[in-house]
């Protein structure tokens, strides 16, 4: 039966090229993917002649040494805890302060948002609940050295304490404004 888009030329053309498609004895479909594929290994060829690199394909058979994790046991589990701690210590800081305390990234964001003018947001505020954060993250700096992790001459059960400490002070000052300084900064230092 006659179609209602007969006449149209793209109806034409559509319709010649499914039915050549459809015919075993047209020609093989091209593979998109294997082009591209092939495509890009040729531009990094030449980007490579061209910067002087070392060019050609990597041996697929040869295989690549796996990425060696080696942290113990002890000190993965201690970093879920402490994980789990500062999601406690940001929810309780939203309930009691009405503030987020671990969040960094959320709180700046707030503070660009209060200078563009929007009154929900103090940007003075915000920004001291920053610098707290950052401070505490300075004072751990200095109390882990070489980037190690270990118990004894590198302070870090002394960082521990002071954690605890800082939270302490802010549970002790939370009537006052000050209290969700001191919870960030023991986030910053945890």
């Amino acid at each position: 039966p006659p179609s209602t888009c007969e006449g149209q030329p793209g109806v034409a053309f559509l319709g010649a090229m499914s039915a050549a498609n459809a015919d075993a004895s047209s020609p093989k479909a091209i593979d998109v993917v294997a082009e591209l594929e092939q495509g890009v290994l040729e531009l990094g060829e030449a980007a490579g002649e061209l910067l002087g690199l070392e060019t050609g394909v990597p041996d697929p058979a040869e295989e690549l040494p796996a990425r060696k994790f080696s942290v113990p046991y002890v000190v993965r589990a201690g970093g879920a805890t402490l994980a789990c701690c500062a999601g406690i210590t940001n929810a309780v800081s939203f309930l009691a302060l009405e503030t987020f305390t671990s969040h960094a990234t959320g709180t700046l964001s707030k503070v660009g948002m209060g200078l563009q003018g929007d009154d929900r947001f103090h940007p003075g505020s915000l920004s001291m609940l920053l610098v707290s954060f950052v401070a505490g993250s300075m004072v751990c700096g200095l109390f882990i050295g070489k980037n190690k992790v270990h118990f004894g001459l590198a302070l870090y059960d002394f960082g521990l304490l002071s954690v605890s400490g800082l939270l302490v002070i802010a549970y002790l000052t939370a009537e006052h404004h000050l209290a969700k300084y001191f919870a960030a900064a023991a986030c910053g230092l945890q």
